[in-house]
């Protein structure tokens, strides 16, 4: 029986064996709140044993946006009680707690979850449809995980990917936070198949009616590698795998000083103007996520979270970019000197405080 489940904004349906997720929050180019969430996880775990529905779509039928990531202006409320006292450090830290439980469940799950990555995908939206076990973008599709530009860090479960990409592509997009268009995706391996969007319909009419052991012989039948054309990589691979695959950010910058050219100075210039703890944080993160699984990666992006609550960076991004939207943070520290060395590898302790600690669903 085809069901349909709508709040104020997400919409969830059961039809020809396929599970329905669209994403309906066209306001802030359906940024995730913590109801998302909960309506997301609610109805994953409700199909996983459902032996009707054989996978699930996610999906936004608003052309400008996937997901543009998570709600930062509730969180920066939240987070401003808790640094007043109104609040424990608890409060703030539901959201990232259920969102990072989502991204894991995607990740983990026993079926096949496909996501339609159209338009905009950034940060928490990436954990939304990057996990999923087919990943399909369109010619609009612009990724990024912005978040050392609001000091915080590429959470949602992403930086094993970001630190495994080829040529230091991954730490290039971590410690810019700059964007990338969807041939470079394709190329970067953040996405696995460029469907035009016009044929977003027919492809999701053919799914219904194919096997699961079907599947990527269907989404290959709809590739087109030609749709658009990679741009950073083609250009800036090279200096990229030179210059950021370094440990060190000193050796980064030492790198791209040297080459000397616009796009260099401009990357510098970039890396000077977002959060240095950030930065160095990531760049830190980067360089151990090699040894973790990707559920450590989950439980570490929670640990991560806490301590950057309680420190003012982000606070002070989210205001700049998002609640006075004056774009001109005045970071805790002036520069990458200024960030001790020991508060950097602080972050990565234990707060006592664990995802695990935290069960949304009895199996």
């Amino acid at each position: 029986m085809n069901q349909e489940f709508p709040t104020a904004d997400i919409v969830t349906f059961v039809k020809n064996g396929i599970g329905f997720i669209v994403l309906d929050k066209k306001p802030s180019l359906n940024a995730l709140d913590l109801e998302m969430v909960r309506v997301i996880s609610i109805e994953l775990q409700r199909w996983k044993n459902q032996d009707n529905i054989k996978a699930v779509i996610i999906k936004s039928d608003f052309d400008r946006a996937f997901c543009s990531g998570g709600d930062l202006k509730n969180f920066y409320n939240l987070g401003m009680d808790f640094r007043r006292g109104d609040v424990s450090s608890k409060v703030p830290m539901v959201f990232f707690a259920e969102e990072y439980q989502m991204c894991k469940q995607i990740a983990n799950y026993p079926k096949p979850i496909i996501s339609f990555m159209n338009g905009i995908v950034m940060g928490g939206g990436y954990g939304l449809g990057g996990h999923c076990k087919y990943r399909i973008i369109s010619e609009d599709t612009v990724f990024a995980m912005p978040e050392v530009g609001i000091g915080f860090f590429p959470d949602v479960g992403i930086i094993k990917k970001l630190a495994s990409i080829k040529d230091s592509i991954g730490r290039y997009l971590a410690l810019t936070g700059n964007s990338i268009n969807a041939g470079d995706m394709i190329k970067a391996t953040l996405a696995d198949f460029l469907v035009p969007k016009k044929k977003f319909s027919d492809l999701i009419k053919e799914i219904e009616s194919t096997s699961i052991k079907d599947l990527p012989t269907l989404f290959k039948k709809y590739h087109t590698s030609n749709l658009v054309k990679a741009e950073l990589i083609p250009k800036h691979k090279n200096t990229i795998s030179k210059s950021f695959s370094a440990e060190n950010i000193a050796g980064i910058l030492s790198i791209l000083r040297d080459e000397g050219l616009d796009w260099h100075k401009e990357t510098i210039k970039r890396l000077l103007n977002v959060s240095p703890l950030s930065v160095l944080v990531t760049l830190e993160y980067l360089n151990r996520a090699k040894s973790l699984t990707q559920n450590d990666v989950f439980a570490m992006d929670f640990t991560l979270a806490q301590h950057f609550m309680m420190d003012a960076d982000i606070y002070e991004g989210i205001r700049a970019q998002l609640i006075h939207k004056d774009k001109s943070p005045k970071w805790n520290a002036r520069n990458f000197g200024e960030v001790p060395p020991k508060l950097v590898k602080g972050y990565f302790r234990p707060t006592g405080y664990e995802l695990k600690d935290i069960v949304i669903f009895e199996d």
